[in-house]
């Protein structure tokens, strides 16, 4: 498992709803969702500060780990239109924004809280 820590949710496709040509987390309303891989040096070198993302924000809004090594999980990067390891998305009341700013945990929660409706917002 690439992430050994209690506020960070493993996700895959079961975890999502499709609709037209869009999905959305089946539970999830406000989040972030960490796509990457074990034997990526680019994930290996983002996972403390998606360790921190989820420190800061706690169980209150979740963070989710979807492992592109695993093959089950093929349909769903495909899904998300991933390109490449990491890919980071923030879910805004149920949409997925893909994520293009510096991979430092406070930079991502600052553009959630720039984008969303603030009641999640920490800093």
């Amino acid at each position: 498992m690439f992430f050994n820590n209690p506020l960070i949710t493993q996700a895959n496709l079961s975890d999502f709803i499709k609709y037209g040509k869009k999905i959305k987390h089946k539970n999830v309303k406000n989040g972030f969702i960490f796509v990457g891989a074990g034997w990526c040096g680019f994930c290996q070198r983002t996972k403390p500060e998606i360790e921190k993302l989820a420190k800061i924000t706690g169980l209150n809004t979740p963070v989710l780990f979807v492992d592109g090594a695993d093959s089950k999980n093929k349909n769903l990067l495909n899904l998300l239109e991933i390109e490449g390891f990491p890919t980071i998305f923030l879910i805004i009341n149920n949409k997925l924004v893909k994520y293009t700013g510096n991979r430092i945990a406070e930079e991502i929660l600052s553009t959630m809280c720039k984008k969303s409706d603030k009641t999640i917002c920490f800093i």
